[in-house]
């Protein structure tokens, strides 16, 4: 890039990366000048998430762990280059980076945005809707399934908290899988 600046290999770019170039964004990313929430600038959005449009009705979900099952019985904590984000169905409503270093004591909150009877938003979430979450592994590439340790419906202005929000094996022991034991005791179903 120059003479005195690198780039360093994160999805966020700073001062040190100067010039920046929008065309350097990985695979599956695009550049982004500004995403909500307004402190990203300069950001490699993953694709997935890049059609969220800032609504002024709002929840927040807060998570106090959020974590990938990489080995067997073991979550590690997602990378601050990570994305979470949050659906109502097929629909996007809301996404973030998770990197807990730019969040409040290390608790990161989720903007899920809602339903204000306008195109942008249709298909948003609504009371009584409970959104999934994906967590975006940027060292994989890879969108995964997550499971939220309480199912906690939208409603407008929530500040809801959750302790965890997690990627795990299935019986079949595929990284956000969704095969499950059936009543035959069987691994049946998953991706």
């Amino acid at each position: 890039f120059g003479a005195t600046c690198w780039w360093d290999g994160s999805f966020q770019c700073d001062a040190a990366d100067c010039p920046y170039d929008p065309e350097a964004c990985p695979d599956g990313t695009t550049f982004a000048e500004n995403y909500f929430p307004a402190d990203l600038v300069n950001v490699c959005v993953p694709d997935i998430f890049l059609s969220v449009a800032n609504a002024s009705n709002q929840a927040m979900y807060f998570f106090t762990s959020v974590g990938i099952e990489y080995n067997l019985g073991t979550f590690s904590d997602v990378d601050p280059l990570d994305w979470v984000g949050a659906f109502n169905g097929d629909v996007c409503v809301g996404a973030r980076q998770w990197d807990i270093a730019r969040c409040s004591s290390g608790v990161c909150d989720l903007v899920v945005m809602g339903d204000e009877n306008i195109e942008a938003t249709e298909g948003y979430c609504t009371s009584g809707d409970i959104p999934t979450f994906k967590i975006y592994d940027a060292s994989a590439d890879t969108l995964y399934d997550a499971e939220a340790s309480e199912q906690i419906a939208w409603s407008f202005n929530g500040l809801d908290i959750i302790d965890e929000l997690n990627v795990s094996r299935d019986c079949n022991e595929e990284l956000g899988g969704s095969a499950k034991i059936d009543d035959c005791g069987e691994c049946s179903g998953g991706n």
